[in-house]
This record gives C-alpha cells, sequence and structure tokens, in this order.
C-alpha cells in the first residue's frame, strides 16, 4: 500500500480551492499541471501554498532575511511521491540518468545517480513494533519525500505515566528535574530527540546495546534487520546522541561480530576518526560446555566488542604506577613509565664501576 504524507494531504485541500483544475473526474491530481503552473510562477498557486503552515515551513528558506519559496524541492516531492511505497524495495525505480538532480527528459547533459539515499529507517525495537514476528519490514522516510513524517517522528513527544520512586515508594509526577535519574520505556529514537532539548551537549557518557542483528528469533526485540537497514536503524540513533554528549563526553557501543566492523566505519563518519579511544574486547563465555560442541565446523565466539569514541575534547587521564622496591623478571623485558628522573638515577648507577649492567633486548 502507498504511503501518503501529510504533505499531500495539505496539497489536496490547498488545491481543491482551485476546483477541478488540479483534479480528474475520478479525484486523481494532476500532478503534471501542478508542476507546470509552478514552473510558470502561478502567482495565485504560490500564495495559496504558502498560505498553508507546514507546507510553508517545509518547503520555504531564509537567505539574508529574504524568505524562498523553494519550489524544485515542491516539485521533486510532487514527482517521485508515486514511487515511495511502504517496502525496502521502493528505491529501485528511483535509480536513473540524472543531471543537476533532474532526469534526462529534463536535460542532455546526464551523470549515474542514485538520489534520496539519505532516510529515516522508522523502526521499532521490539516485535511489536514490526509487522511479523523477527521481520524488520518497516518504511524508510526520506527526507524529501517525506519530511513532514519525519518531523513528526523527531519532534519532542510527552512522557505519560511517569513515576518517581523514593523513599516513601511509587508515586506518579507530572515534571522531572535535572537531578533525577531517568528510565524511558518505548521506542529509543523518539526518546532520544525528545531528549535533546533539555540534555543535549551534557550527558557525559552513552552506553548502547543494541540488536546485534544475528538474525535470530531467540530475543524478546527485533533482531533480524538487513545490513543496510540496520545501519541506517544504528545511524539514526548515533546522530542524535553525538548531540546530547558533552564535549569531553563519551560513548561506548557493545557489538559482536556481525556489524562490528561495519559499525566502525559508521562510527568514523558521525564522530570523526580521530575521535576513535578504543575498541575493548569483552570475554563473553569460556570455552567448554555448549560452547564447544561444533569444534570440528566453527570457532567458538566468545568474545564481544566495545567501541569507543569521544565528542572530541576526550582525554585519559595518565594512570598512578608505583617504582618496585627491587628488579624482578618483569624488568628484564620492559621499563613501563620510564621518566627523566628514573633515567638520571639510571646514568648515575651506570657511572659506578661496582654497578651490573644488564642488557635489556
Amino acid at each position: 500500500m502507498a504511503v501518503e504524507s501529510k504533505a499531500i494531504d495539505h496539497i489536496r485541500k490547498v488545491l481543491e480551492k482551485f476546483g477541478d483544475k488540479y483534479f480528474t473526474k475520478n479525484g486523481a491530481l494532476k500532478r503534471n499541471a501542478v508542476i507546470e503552473d509552478l514552473d510558470n510562477y502561478n502567482k495565485n498557486l504560490m500564495i495559496e501554498i504558502l498560505k498553508d503552515d507546514l507546507l510553508h515551513e517545509t518547503y520555504t528558506s531564509k537567505i539574508a532575511d529574504v524568505e524562498i519559496f523553494e519550489i524544485n524541492k515542491f516539485v521533486d516531492m510532487l514527482r517521485y511521491k508515486e514511487y515511495w511505497e511502504d517496502s525496502f524495495t521502493r528505491y529501485n525505480n528511483k535509480i536513473g540518468l540524472t543531471a543537476g538532480g533532474r532526469y534526462i527528459d529534463d536535460t542532455s547533459d546526464v551523470v549515474l545517480d542514485f538520489p534520496y539515499k539519505d532516510c529515516v529507517l522508522k523502526a521499532g525495537m521490539t516485535k511489536e513494533d514490526v509487522k511479523h514476528a523477527g521481520d524488520a519490514d518497516e518504511p524508510f522516510l526520506n527526507e524529501t519525500l517525506a519530511k513532514p513524517e519525519i518531523d513528526e517522528l523527531l519532534e519532542p513527544k510527552i512522557f505519560v505515566n511517569a513515576t518517581k520512586y523514593d523513599q516513601s515508594g511509587k508515586n506518579l509526577v507530572d515534571s522531572i528535574s535535572d537531578s533525577d535519574n531517568l528510565i524511558i520505556k518505548g521506542n529509543n529514537l523518539i526518546a532520544l530527540y525528545s531528549l535533546e532539548k533539555r540534555y543535549a551537549g551534557k550527558v557525559k557518557l552513552i552506553y548502547l546495546d543494541p540488536p546485534y542483528n544475528t538474525g535470530t528469533d531467540s530475543f524478546k526485540y527485533n533482531d533480524n534487520f538487513s545490513n543496510s537497514a540496520w545501519l541506517t536503524f544504528m545511524k539514526n540513533r548515533l546522530e542524535i546522541s553525538q548531540k546530547l554528549l558533552i564535549k569531553d563526553g563519551i560513548i561506548a557501543i557493545q557489538s559482536d561480530y556481525h556489524e562490528q566492523a561495519y559499525l566502525e566505519v559508521l562510527m568514523d563518519q558521525i564522530f570523526g576518526r580521530d575521535n576513535f579511544v578504543s575498541n575493548v574486547t569483552v570475554q563473553m563465555s569460556t570455552a567448554s560446555g555448549p560452547k564447544m560442541a561444533n569444534i570440528s565446523s566453527s570457532i567458538p565466539k566468545l568474545k564481544d566488542s566495545i567501541l569507543i569514541y569521544s565528542k572530541g575534547d576526550f582525554k585519559i587521564n595518565k594512570q598512578p604506577y608505583k617504582m618496585k622496591e627491587k628488579w624482578d623478571k618483569e624488568y628484564s623485558k620492559i621499563l613501563m613509565d620510564f621518566t627523566s628522573k628514573d633515567r638520571v638515577k639510571l646514568d648515575q648507577l651506570l657511572k659506578d664501576k661496582n654497578t651490573p649492567i644488564v642488557k635489556l633486548t
């Protein structure tokens, strides 16, 4: 079933003011007639479109305090809306030869282009959020074609049924303070954007434990995405997480071999490769018991990875150490935290002919 956006609904209401000019007898929208009048800067049509609050906000911008009607953006939405269907394959009709964002029927100068690749995956974490258990068949919302839907999805929401636990027990509340510890139950993408206005640039540490995308059906949450859908799922959440972090804040994301390599490339893009802090290996089990049942055909999975990135100003404090009182086997290999003061002491010892010299290899 085709997904109709709020923008189309608003456009229909606007065009109905012109009678049957922009509609067929069966009520279908004459898109080409609308596009042609906009190309000719039809004054009456443009005025009526800009009177609508949603269309005005979505398709205008200010340059040097002058408000501009982005006609090309509006026309693109009309022209390509018919291809936007509720499936992962709806873009296959949109790959083609273009020049300046227009198809070859508009110009003779052509390039190979893949338009409308930037999008938001309207995905939920639980199986109840998707149509079929274990199947993340949910729509991508494109920034051009479905901007009103994206704005609605990501705008702040009112949290309901807020409960506070303290020494007196459990109580319903209608407000929170910055000192409260919060547990928010629901779609994490919506929750993160709802926190943006209040907590942007204030969070010191973010830890994410997303679906590993194992493709199995043994979890209560959805864990069966295509690779591209999983990366889009993560991209949406990483972008808002980056906004929430304080300047010297860090983000840690736990994953395993299914998506860890792809996740690191995505993190490089969003947080910057220079802001990579570490990839911590976490032992999750030992090579024993059920883990060894299929040892003849596969290598047992014993670890997870935690990717750690900073926002930009993160620094690791120098870890304290204590000099050992006497020489031992450890020091026969390496010297840890060897300072300039230690070097002076060593030089003094070397000058003493009675001090044995040990060659380090």
